[in-house]
């Protein structure tokens, strides 16, 4: 099954106050390239329909503590 996943990926921070310190957030689509999600299988169903896919993080940079 081929299928679409287009993502958006946001890095902030790392100036000011705290250098060493950035956060990110990335939300990604994952959805079937021919649209259709129709089955009576229920399992084929479930693996076919679109979802979405969001996640937080922390990076840090050690050699930046110093600064």
């Amino acid at each position: 099954m081929t299928r679409l996943e287009p993502m958006l990926f946001i890095r902030f921070g790392g100036r000011g106050r705290i250098p060493w310190l950035q956060g990110q957030v990335a939300t990604s689509l994952s959805m079937p390239t021919n649209g259709r999600i129709f089955s009576a299988n229920e399992a084929i169903r479930d693996t076919k329909e679109g979802r979405l896919f969001t996640s937080f993080g922390l990076v840090i940079y050690p050699h930046l503590f110093k600064d």
